[in-house]
């Protein structure tokens, strides 16, 4: 359906096995959900169990969320949060989350033994990076500078996985790591997830 979304999970003090897990959430969105506005919907109405940021978009439009299992900050197109929270890079229309929380009701209930905010690698190497290349080629991003960015944010020592997503197209380009290969040294593959859908029907049908 074109809908893109990205999860970054953290440990809050109301945490809860009793909710829906993450995996069968996701499922859901993206099987009952054909913009961010259900996706939204469907998240807000949904038990959680874990904290987590969600990053939804499509072709046209976008929102970021910062839940836990009991509150939940919603972040529209037009306040993405990085236009308010005073350590945030503002960048009006453009959205982006490394392990922090910029809500102060969200990052509140992160658990203090296992609390990501600033971290230096996420905060000054992805945060920043990540604001830094947007500044220079805001309104000219495409699939080739989008792959730039992952290996300039990549870490050097533990990247498995990098993917570019287009949703208009439903294209993706996805660049695994080796053993002593981080992802962002390899060879990104495209894939078509319609495609690739397609291939999956057709190779059901057969087997019946």
């Amino acid at each position: 359906k074109g809908l893109a979304i990205d999860v970054i999970l953290f440990d809050t003090v109301d945490s809860s096995m009793k909710g829906t897990p993450i995996g069968f959430l996701l499922h859901e969105v993206l099987r009952k959900a054909d913009n961010p506005d259900k996706a939204v919907s469907i998240i807000r109405q949904t038990k959680r169990t874990v904290g987590a940021i969600f990053l939804i978009s499509n072709a046209t439009d976008c929102a970021i969320l910062e839940t836990t299992p009991e509150k939940i900050e919603i972040f529209p197109k037009d306040r993405f949060g990085e236009l308010t929270a005073e350590y945030a890079i503002p960048i009006s229309c453009a959205g982006f989350r490394t392990a922090t929380p910029l809500s102060s009701s969200i990052s509140g209930m992160l658990r203090k033994d296992s609390a990501p905010a600033f971290e230096i690698g996420a905060y000054d190497n992805i945060y920043k990076g990540i604001a830094k290349f947007v500044k220079e080629h805001y309104g000219n991003l495409d699939k080739e500078l989008l792959i730039e960015l992952t290996k300039i944010i990549a870490s050097r020592k533990s990247n498995l996985l990098n993917i570019v997503y287009l949703p208009s197209a439903m294209d993706f380009w996805v660049a695994f790591s080796k053993p002593n290969f981080t992802a962002y040294k390899n060879k990104y593959i495209h894939y078509n997830l319609k495609s690739l859908l397609e291939i999956y029907e057709r190779d059901n049908r057969s087997s019946k």
